[in-house]
């Protein structure tokens, strides 16, 4: 059983999201994992991060301006590390369509955060 979570869903979004990403990476050929796998990785842990940061820092604050543009940024990095990785075929179009639906939804729900007034 998951325990209850006070962070935002964008937050357990992206938690998954790194997981599975994650669960991915090893499959991947060594060069490509030593290289691209551990950057996706990366990118998605700085995503996450960032909406931490967002998610414990008062709205009024600039800094929960500044986490959400850099939350935005990593989404948009790591949207291409994805793509790349479909390029390189190393993942399956079912698997790319599938991780790139759950990048789309936190990017949305990352740029109505940020629109959102304090």
């Amino acid at each position: 059983m998951k325990p209850p979570s006070s962070a935002p869903a964008v937050v357990e979004q992206t938690y998954a999201l790194w997981l599975w990403l994650d669960a991915h990476a090893v499959h991947l050929p060594a060069h490509a994992r030593a290289s691209l796998g551990a950057r996706a990785l990366d990118a998605a842990l700085d995503l996450l991060a960032a909406l931490l940061d967002a998610a414990y820092t008062p709205r009024a604050d600039v800094a929960h301006a500044a986490a959400l543009r850099t939350a935005a940024r990593h989404a948009n990095l790591l949207r291409y590390l994805l793509r790349g990785m479909h390029d390189r075929h190393h993942l399956s179009h079912d698997q790319h369509g599938h991780v790139a639906a759950q990048l789309d939804v936190i990017a949305r729900a990352v740029g109505a955060w940020r629109k959102a007034r304090p």
